[in-house]
């Protein structure tokens, strides 16, 4: 996290801190809540990750160009074709059966201009975006789904190095199921994200629904993501809420908006209770990633 966004948040929790002992010594006001400041910047981690490793896949395979109900042997050799486009300067591609392997290895990456100029490239090919590290995709068929199983080696993508697996799953190719077993670092502390959401792309935004539970150091927090709509050239979302039970176990709400979408900044809401008579809303910031903000 940048020193300024730092030491801004360090000011606000010790504000918060004032006010709840003032309320505390005589104050006819009810004590503030603290502002769990690291669960609500745990939560963007986990988001960010979910977001990133769709759009790396996206911008690899072209999701939305993919058939799901051809055979696997065709969806994966769509998958190679396209990467092949998108790394041909800056890694490899091979393709063994229905198994895509990609390398990046490479600073800089960037895409061929778009058919469409005023369409936004994908967020992991940006400045600081994928430069380093593997990743393999599996295309198989389970019922009536298309199902790509993801491996990620040491994945660097807008300075958060991603480890691990991943399964996305779809049968319209409209939504996407999003399965994460992630070690992600580079953040403010290394964590674990594992998730059971639904993510529904189009040309200009992903919208997230789900479960997304991300693994501290010391903490451990499932968030339930409420039509979280983030825009494909934008760095943090601008619709929708995240909800989680804090620290303190209070039902705490992070909701997002235009001005969240390049600020990062968020509207935290804690509930009334009989402690507190009216519900309280506060701010924060989103972690910092590549060049965002």
């Amino acid at each position: 996290m940048q020193p300024s966004r730092s030491s801004s948040l360090t000011r606000s929790v010790l504000s918060l801190s004032l006010v709840a002992t003032l309320g505390a010594c005589g104050s006819e006001e009810p004590a503030a809540p603290e502002l769990d400041t690291a669960g609500v910047v745990r939560g963007g981690e986990g988001l960010l990750a979910t977001a990133l490793v769709f759009d790396v896949v996206d911008a690899l395979g072209e999701l939305g160009t993919l058939v799901p109900t051809s055979a696997v042997e065709t969806v994966a050799g769509n998958i190679h074709g396209s990467a092949l486009r998108v790394v041909s300067t800056c890694g490899t591609v091979t393709l063994d059966g229905t198994t895509v392997s990609a390398t990046i290895q490479g600073q800089g990456c960037e895409l061929p201009p778009p058919e469409d100029p005023e369409a936004p490239p994908p967020v992991w090919i940006a400045p600081g975006g994928a430069t380093a590290g593997s990743m393999e995709i599996v295309a198989s068929r389970d019922g009536e789904d298309l199902v790509l199983t993801l491996t990620l080696d040491d994945l660097l993508v807008h300075d958060r190095t991603l480890d691990g697996t991943t399964t996305l799953r779809t049968a319209d190719g409209f939504e996407w199921n999003v399965a994460l077993d992630l070690d992600v670092t580079g953040g403010a502390e290394a964590v674990h994200v594992s998730s059971d959401a639904t993510l529904s792309p189009t040309t200009t935004s992903r919208t997230i629904d789900g479960a997304i539970t991300v693994e501290g150091t010391t903490v451990t927090t499932t968030y339930d993501a409420r039509e979280v709509e983030w825009a494909r050239d934008a760095c943090y979302p601008d619709n929708g809420a995240l909800w989680f039970d804090d620290v303190a176990e209070r039902e705490t709400r992070v909701t997002f908006d235009d001005e969240s979408a390049t600020s990062g900044v968020v509207t935290v809401s804690f509930p009334a209770t009989v402690e507190m008579p009216d519900p309280v809303d506060m701010s924060a910031t989103l972690p910092v990633y590549g060049e965002c903000p």
